[in-house]
């Protein structure tokens, strides 16, 4: 009986997250954000929801030369690894 719960505790621990930005389209001007999240671009991977989204606050606070890259970051979103939207 105690291999099923450890099962689903190793299984759990292999879930991580990712800082994302959807993509650039335009010739790089611009962001595209109703594409597909599988279009999206993997900012940074985290072990916890926590450090993603106080890595996706800094971002958005953060002051940038590149304005799209100022728009990504505003639209970034914390995503777990296993989303099934990220295989689409």
């Amino acid at each position: 009986m105690v291999a099923r719960p450890l099962r689903h505790a190793a299984a759990l621990a292999l879930v991580g997250w990712y800082l994302m930005v959807p993509p650039y389209s335009g010739g790089g001007e611009a962001i595209n954000s109703s594409a597909p999240l599988a279009k999206w671009h993997v900012y940074k991977s985290f072990d916890s929801a926590t450090e993603c989204e106080q890595a996706r606050i800094a971002i958005q606070r953060g002051r940038y030369d590149d304005k799209t890259f100022t728009q990504a970051a505003i639209l970034s979103a914390c995503i777990q690894s296993d989303d099934s939207r990220l295989a689409k």
